[in-house]
């Protein structure tokens, strides 16, 4: 079975025709390949007095917009969001920047998760990569979040500690950080701090979120600027947060 995605309009033609032609749902799943519980659901959602793809496809199309619903109906608000985007701002630093400029405006406050959904809602309608190309990782897919929180513990392609080399362990050699991500108390503020194990430097920046690519670019912004070659390795923890540790190792060339 090929990874989830909405299900098309054509695919809904064809479900109609298949199910007046007496198709079993089984039979459907399969020749969709997709899984059978999404058949099911389709019915189940969109089904009306009997199955009509184009009575389903708007159901399913108002559904999704209602939840996107300030990115569809607020100008000025997808002006700002397209305009940070396209100016390379993470959805997260947009979501914080929104809530920062308008603190009595609540229609122009939107999480960031809502404009990833909305990013890669445009890139299925008009099948381009559109604002997915703006994004700091550029996936030409939403990457699933659930299973990016289910992977604390798991490895992310990370170095683990005890693959560090000896000069990092031994601290006799510059260039081999640790990093940690220090979350305050109420859980909405959040520091980043890269300390060097040899000569106890520390680099700290604040983030606005735990989000993996905004970490990874706060890692990137930090450390950048250092000579060619000066970050050897870094150790960071297993959490969700460190899960982007390819764009550093890829930015920074580890």
């Amino acid at each position: 079975m090929r990874p989830y995605s909405q299900i098309t309009a054509d695919e809904r033609r064809v479900i109609q025709n298949m199910l007046y032609n007496g198709v079993s749902k089984k039979e459907m799943s399969e020749h969709l390949g997709r899984d059978r519980s999404t058949i099911f659901r389709e019915f189940k959602r969109n089904k009306t007095k009997g199955y009509n793809y184009r009575e389903a496809h708007k159901q399913a199309s108002a559904r999704r917009h209602t939840r996107l619903g300030k990115l569809y109906s607020n100008g000025t608000l997808r002006l700002i969001v397209c305009s940070l985007l396209i100016e390379k701002y993470s959805p997260a630093v947009i979501s914080f920047y929104l809530k920062d400029s308008f603190p009595n405006e609540p229609e122009m406050h939107i999480s960031y998760e809502t404009i990833y959904r909305w990013i890669y809602d445009q890139k299925q309608a008009e099948g381009k990569p559109g604002l997915t190309q703006h994004l700091f990782t550029r996936r030409r897919n939403r990457q699933n979040r659930g299973l990016v929180y289910k992977k604390r513990g798991v490895s992310t392609g990370k170095r683990g500690i005890r693959e560090r080399p000896l000069e990092a362990d031994e601290k006799s050699e510059v260039g081999h950080p640790e990093g940690d991500l220090i979350v305050s108390a109420g859980s909405d503020a959040y520091m980043l701090t890269l300390v060097d194990r040899k000569i106890a430097h520390t680099w700290g920046l604040p983030v606005y979120s735990k989000d993996s690519e905004m970490v990874s670019r706060a890692v990137v912004e930090a450390l950048g600027d250092l000579p060619d070659g000066f970050v050897k390795t870094i150790t960071f923890d297993n959490g969700s947060e460190f899960s982007s540790y390819g764009i550093i190792e890829r930015a920074l060339v580890l």
